[in-house]
């Protein structure tokens, strides 16, 4: 990639692209169909750790017509985050975020979008430092 491309892609995508290039062989990956909700790396992968830790996370629904959601996700995602909404980045943040267990914490990210009838797709993409505290959801 030309140092002009790299300038340009965003922060969604270069944490996207780091996610689709981990090494699955590494000590502390892990994929988890239906994961039991909180999740924590360090308790739900084999050998997960609670720092360094690179989240992808994706949810993928039907609907059989428009509806209106509002969706809050509770992470501690303290290098910073991106969500996509069908490909499309609905949120791009860098800075630390940790609800603290708070639904009412201002780190508590709002999601309040209509989605549209059909196949949808969420892929939330973060980044943890140290230390790693549970990540929850809730619609």
């Amino acid at each position: 990639m030309d140092l002009e491309n790299l300038l340009e892609e965003s922060f969604a995508d270069r944490l996207r692209e780091a996610f689709s290039g981990a090494d699955d062989e590494a000590e502390g990956y892990c994929v988890k169909d239906y994961p039991e909700w909180p999740i924590e790396n360090s308790a739900m992968c084999p050998k997960g750790g609670n720092e360094n830790i690179i989240w992808g996370v994706e949810f993928h629904f039907y609907l059989p017509f428009d509806l209106n959601l509002n969706i809050d996700l509770g992470l501690d995602m303290g290098k910073g985050l991106a969500i996509y909404l069908n490909e499309k980045v609905l949120v791009e943040d860098k800075t630390e975020l940790w609800w603290a267990k708070d639904w009412e914490h201002e780190d508590v990210v709002h999601i309040k979008e209509t989605f549209l009838a059909g196949p949808n797709h969420i892929f939330v993409y973060g980044l943890e430092g140290c230390c790693e505290g549970s990540q929850s959801l809730r619609v």
